[in-house]
């Protein structure tokens, strides 16, 4: 995923960025359709927290 660097609180952090692949897999799994075209993508997702990974199956 990438990312900006941004001072919060005083610190210098990296900052994750949806890119447009991300918003298109977010609608894809939204809409219930397969998201399983992209797993990088996917998994830049779960490891932010905005998708959990269900016994197969992905929500928001």
């Amino acid at each position: 995923m990438e990312t900006l660097k941004a001072v919060i609180d005083g610190q210098l952090q990296a900052v994750p960025v949806l890119t447009n692949s991300h918003l298109v897999m977010i609608r894809k799994i939204r809409i219930g359709a397969s998201p399983g075209c992209a797993p990088d993508i996917l998994r830049d997702l779960i490891e932010a927290g905005l998708v959990e990974e269900k016994a197969n199956e992905f929500a928001l």
